[in-house]
């Protein structure tokens, strides 16, 4: 099974929403399915080895999503005052 998320940044910027999708779909198949879904394929999508590590622990995704808050207020803040478009 192949699943494809696409976001447009004119919501939650920055495909924030499409990752935290992609966190919950990938929580849900490794719960309902742990022998069928290669969650360790996941490491290579997220580059980030804290989430990924919380993911194979089990944590909720929401949790995992509210680790990325500061750093991501940080990184829009900066991100702002290039914009093109607003």
């Amino acid at each position: 099974m192949k699943i494809g998320i696409t976001c447009y940044p004119t919501y939650g910027g920055s495909g924030v929403v499409g990752t935290e999708l992609g966190i919950e779909l990938a929580a849900a198949l490794h719960k309902l399915y742990p022998a069928d879904f290669k969650i360790e394929k996941m490491q290579d999508l997220l580059l980030n080895q804290a989430t990924y590590d919380a993911l194979l622990a089990g944590l909720d995704p929401r949790r995992i999503a509210e680790e990325w808050e500061e750093r991501l207020h940080v990184f829009m803040a900066m991100r702002e005052k290039y914009l093109v478009y607003k």
